[in-house]
């Protein structure tokens, strides 16, 4: 089943073009497993019963807040195939410049992961160095504390456990659904939105075996 929040959610991402996503502000997110397999539980009476991999990325999302200063969890909900959630980035980390030489007229610097880099990303990480980028924050939205940066570590550190359980199937899709909170009246409608999650699981996905 396909869920949307004002006809928005899909699986891919819901990126503004030119936002840098290490500014303070509070982000809807959404992150579902490949194929919508139901790993993390089932519904019952409007309850989400959690499977054992449901409670490890219920576990690994309240870490999120604990492991890193910068960022602060609202409401959020694990679902059978995803998990939504609000992240409130409260301020940017600070770190010294990034280093860089100049070769002939180019100027080379350390963007990313310590070095440039020709290799095209995955889907969870940054295009090439040496690309053009995308929108003036590109690079920056892969730094530490970024959203992206994130989600990534959030769903390796799953991953990692998911599998160790002998789970060696599970796998997340590629991208993730996100979208700026502009006001606390749009913050209320997506709180309400997570809430009511359990109950709008259908009928017919209620019935199904967890």
């Amino acid at each position: 089943m396909q869920e949307r929040f004002q006809g928005k959610f899909r699986n891919g991402t819901n990126r503004r073009p030119a936002w840098d996503y290490t500014r303070p502000c509070a982000y809807f997110v959404t992150i579902c497993t490949r194929d919508r397999v139901r790993w993390f539980g089932g519904v019952r009476n409007g309850i989400v019963c959690l499977s054992d991999v449901g409670s490890i990325v219920a576990d690994e999302w309240t870490k999120t807040s604990v492991i890193r200063s910068n960022i602060g969890l609202d409401a959020w909900i694990v679902m059978p195939d995803h998990i939504h959630g609000i992240v409130v980035i409260r301020r940017r980390i600070v770190r010294e410049p990034v280093a860089a030489a100049v070769i002939g007229n180019v100027s080379v610097g350390t963007p990313w992961h310590g070095a440039p880099t020709k290799t095209m990303a995955n889907a969870d990480g940054p295009a090439a160095a040496t690309a053009i980028p995308r929108n003036a924050h590109h690079l920056r939205n892969w730094e530490s504390g970024a959203l992206g940066t994130i989600i990534q570590q959030f769903k390796r550190a799953c991953t990692v456990r998911i599998h160790a359980a002998g789970h060696t199937e599970f796998s997340w899709q590629p991208r993730y659904f996100d979208r700026v909170i502009r006001n606390a009246m749009e913050a209320d409608r997506i709180r309400a939105y997570i809430r009511q999650n359990p109950s709008r699981w259908t009928t017919h996905e209620q019935a199904d075996t967890l």
